[in-house]
């Protein structure tokens, strides 16, 4: 216990012991004699009265004032008339109603109105501690109006900080959460890049944006894996993205794609040879492809065109093997003939 508080247990103890001591020697003057006994029985009384006062006071944590006027009203029925202390006891009853009815109002106009018709009462210094408390109630259920209606989060942090131990204490703090969240969604979508979304989902893995959040990131990694396709423009990466993003919204373009290069792949293949029969393997392959319109005019050039002509080299192996023939025809050495070929050509 306080030093204070100890201080007014000795100090309300002692004065009870004394009203006591006098109480009994009033009663005890009506002895023959007050005799020394008597004197010595009322100290003895009296001092036990204060050991146990004392302790009584210090263990239970008692309202000492009022335990004082407790203590004084009862000496004083004792010592005074009976009417007089019918009146008393007339006036505690009166005293327990209008206490009822302040508890029952619980507001601070009921408590001020037991405190003004009973100014010494039992309960004075409760009434007062309720009004205290209803006053902090008030002012606390105001600064939370204020900061609630201005809804950002120095609002908040600064009900925090005046009513530490306030009601609203726990709504505040899930509010100031909230907007935290709220301001790290707004950067992240600001940014819009999968860094963003991540560290969203690290800061505030049971957030209300996270589900979005991940699908953010697979958007941007599927964007970020077309652009990739479309730059190398080959089978193999359209065919990759296909494997990896089946669902995509690009997935048909992809596959044109994969067609569109396949045809191209096919209409250079039968350019290079060129032949009748080359252009018909590119319409049968793509019937439908880009280019099966030159196809089919170059095919039927093709077709109705007499044999093209073989290379001069040959050429002049045909004839020589021509001119060796005529040559063993008339009895002509053939290296002779083959002077006159070369001379001729």
């Amino acid at each position: 216990m306080a030093l204070r508080t100890f201080i007014e247990v000795l100090v309300v103890s002692g004065v009870g012991s004394i009203l006591t001591y006098f109480g009994l020697k009033h009663l005890f003057e009506f002895l023959p004699k007050w005799s020394i006994a008597a004197k010595f029985l009322s100290a003895t009384i009296t001092f036990a009265l204060f050991v146990l006062f004392c302790l009584y006071s210090y263990f239970t944590r008692v309202d000492l004032e009022q335990l004082t006027i407790d203590f004084v009203g009862g000496v004083f029925c004792a010592i005074a008339p009976v009417d007089e202390c019918k009146r008393r006891e007339s006036l505690s009853d009166k005293d327990e109603d209008d206490w009822k009815i302040a508890v029952r109002g619980d507001t601070i106009t009921s408590f001020d109105i037991y405190m003004e018709r009973h100014p010494r009462g039992k309960h004075i210094i409760e009434a007062k501690s309720k009004i205290a408390e209803l006053s902090m109630a008030n002012d606390d259920s105001l600064s939370w109006e204020i900061a609630r209606k201005i809804g950002s989060l120095v609002s908040y942090f600064k009900y925090i900080a005046d009513h530490p131990l306030g009601r609203y204490v726990a709504d505040a703090q899930k509010r100031i959460e909230i907007l935290h969240e709220e301001g790290a969604w707004q950067i992240a979508t600001v940014e819009n890049s999968t860094a963003g979304y991540q560290k969203y989902i690290h800061d505030f893995p049971g957030g209300r944006n996270v589900s979005e959040a991940r699908n953010r990131i697979l958007s941007l990694q599927e964007e970020d894996a077309w652009r990739m396709a479309l730059r190398a423009n080959t089978t193999s990466k359209f065919q990759k993205f296909i494997n990896e993003f089946p669902g995509s919204r690009y997935f048909g373009m992809a596959k044109s794609n994969i067609q569109s290069l396949h045809d191209d792949e096919g209409w250079q293949q039968a350019r290079s040879l060129n032949t009748h029969q080359s252009y018909l393997n590119y319409l049968e392959a793509f019937p439908d492809g880009k280019y099966r319109t030159q196809a089919n005019q170059l095919a039927e050039a093709l077709e109705s065109e007499p044999p093209a002509p073989a290379p001069k080299a040959l050429r002049r192996r045909q004839q020589r093997y021509k001119l060796a023939g005529y040559c063993n025809s008339n009895g002509q050495q053939v290296q002779l003939c083959d002077q006159e070929f070369i001379q001729e050509i």
